[in-house]
This record gives C-alpha cells, structure tokens and sequence, in this order.
C-alpha cells in the first residue's frame, strides 16, 4: 500500500493549476489534495507557498509606505518602532496594509511626513490631461429620466 500525502487549506484556490501540474488530485471528500509522490507533494506545498507570499512589487510598495511616513499614519503603529518584515507577511496581510496605505497617501498627499514635489522624468507619458477628463466624468451628475 503506499503512503498518501495530502494538502488540505483553503488558500489552494490561488494555485490550484500548479498543484494539478504537480500531480495533486482533488478530493471532494476529504475537501484536500492528494499526492501520491512526496516530490510532487513538496513542489505542490512551496508552489502553495509562493501563491501566498506578497508579490516583490508588493514588499516594495510597504518598504516604501515605511520610508515615507505613510505605514506610521495608515497602521496606527510606528514600523520603525515595531518592525515589519514585508516578505513574511500573508498575502491578504499584505493586500490589506497596502490598501490602507494607499487610502492615506490619497487623503494626505503622496509623502504624509514630507509632502514631497514629483518631478516627471524624461521620456514619461504625461497622463494629466485623461485623468483630468475622466475626473470630469465622474464628478458629473446623472439624471435617471
């Protein structure tokens, strides 16, 4: 008889086409993954891991929110004080002090302890004039009749 291996978490929805690719087998029963090879069972589990970790764009958008003061007014907390470790945070974690960051840096400015001027550099796209338009359209009022 041979060894079953299984993974059962709910957070599989994000890499179920890898853990497929690595030989897992659903089972509606068990609601878990089943593996036969141990090989395939540890690819399945570092490719689980990897789904659920903070994109690298991600890491750097938080380490950015600490440099300029935004984690301090958007996390209620100091992260000089109480570090924070961008890369071993959740994923969700992550989405979610991402999102209260941004919520500060729209209310205070792009830099809350130092409101920084942003120079365009050379060669950029200048999108001011489409946001200006789509800012227009949203602010108009619509009539339902």
């Amino acid at each position: 008889m041979s060894t079953m291996y299984m993974i059962k978490d709910d957070r599989t929805k994000f890499c179920r086409e890898a853990i497929k690719g690595n030989g897992g087998t659903w089972n509606p029963l068990t609601e878990a993954w089943m593996f036969t090879d141990f090989g395939e069972h540890a690819n399945a589990l570092c490719e689980l891991y990897r789904a659920t970790r903070p994109t690298v764009a991600m890491c750097e958008a938080l380490a950015t929110m600490i440099v300029d003061g935004t984690g301090a007014q958007a996390w209620g907390f100091d992260p000089a004080k109480r570090a924070i470790v961008p890369e071993k945070l959740d994923r969700d974690e992550a989405s979610k002090m991402l999102g209260a960051g941004y919520a500060v840096r729209r209310m205070f400015g792009i830099h809350p302890l130092e409101d920084a001027e942003v120079q365009p550099e050379e060669g950029v796209f200048d999108t001011s004039e489409f946001e200006q338009h789509a800012k227009a359209r949203r602010d108009r009022k619509r009539n339902a009749a």
